[in-house]
């Protein structure tokens, strides 16, 4: 690989997602938007609520294709939730196996959307023109053209079932859409992370736990495991099971006698050996996740990670001034 690594220019275009979305939260926390407004739905249901009707077909939701995506969910603990979102009048089903939307929770999750899209849509980037922002998003779309073409070839099903979620319409486009698209790159990416993870037989919490642990130490703006009592609430903020707190107490236990992790008080961190480890599997990760990108230009590569690091530099502005205002 010629020119600046893809992993740096990946490193800030998925930053720049996470960024805008922060930031424009974080300015205008009284109208950010509450995802189960108008809706009579327990906060609790939220996580698969979202992540079903946007990660895999809003007419055909199953339990099984979830657990694809999440593999340390149980299949009794999602079937639960999701006859507690019909219950709900959120889905409605099962028919053979599945759950479908119902319209006026779909129409709950547009405007959701639009809300959040909004918030970024009114931030004062500064000096980052919209010209740039336009830029930004041919990038997105020309990457995720070549990610699509690549399923013909390689089968992705995590990626493959962001496809056929709820869709959203791009035209005309707006900076928010690199939200939305990011996050289909994230789900090819992901698809990259379970092939990895089924070479290595590791399980899929201890997966899990082991890539948040990492960010902590690799991605600091990501990182989200502070205490070992964290791992709970992360894990089912993506995926439910039963038992959480004493699975994860058990995972965390196994973990640390294997020598992967070190437990002082509720801190838990990867031992050098394990992250050293850990960050071999994510080099391959990448490998595999890039191979799927188009061929890139180093100019190419490098205006892409200078227009999403001047809006990651622009938004921690934003940000500290409203910490000091």
């Amino acid at each position: 690989m010629s020119g600046l690594d893809l992993r740096e220019v990946w490193g800030s275009v998925q930053k720049a997602e996470t960024m805008l979305v922060v930031t424009g939260m974080k300015l205008r926390p009284k109208d950010g938007p509450d995802l189960r407004e108008g809706l009579d739905m327990p906060a609790a249901l939220r996580p698969i609520f979202s992540r079903t009707v946007y990660g895999f077909d809003p007419r055909g939701i199953r339990a099984v294709d979830y657990r694809v995506r999440y593999p340390y969910s149980s299949l009794g603990a999602i079937e639960a939730q999701l006859q507690e979102l019909v219950d709900a009048g959120v889905f409605s089903g099962p028919v053979d196996g599945a759950y479908a939307v119902t319209e006026s929770a779909e129409a709950a999750l547009r405007l959701h959307t639009d809300r959040v899209g909004a918030l970024i849509d009114r931030l004062d980037l500064g000096d980052v023109s919209e010209a740039e922002v336009q830029k930004l998003l041919a990038y997105d779309h020309r990457i995720l053209d070549a990610m699509r073409a690549s399923v013909e070839k390689d089968p992705s099903p995590i990626f493959e079932h962001r496809l056929r979620g709820l869709r959203l319409e791009f035209e005309p486009p707006k900076r928010w859409h690199h939200w939305q698209l990011a996050w289909s790159m994230i789900a090819a990416h992901e698809d990259a992370e379970e092939t990895i993870r089924v070479e290595r037989e590791i399980e899929p919490l201890a997966w899990f736990a082991r890539r948040e642990m990492r960010s902590v130490v690799r991605r600091s703006h990501r990182a989200r495991m502070k205490t070992c009592a964290d791992l709970p609430r992360l894990a089912q903020s993506y995926a439910p099971f039963e038992d959480a707190e004493e699975t994860c107490a058990a995972t965390l236990e196994r973990m640390r006698e294997d020598g992967w992790i070190e437990i002082d008080g509720d801190a838990c961190r990867l031992t050098v050996a394990e992250l050293e480890r850990a960050d071999r599997d994510e080099a391959e990760i990448e490998e595999i996740f890039f191979r799927r990108w188009p061929e890139l230009s180093d100019e190419e590569r490098t205006e892409l990670k200078e227009i999403a690091d001047a809006i990651n530099a622009r938004c921690a502005e934003l940000q500290e001034a409203a910490d000091s205002g």
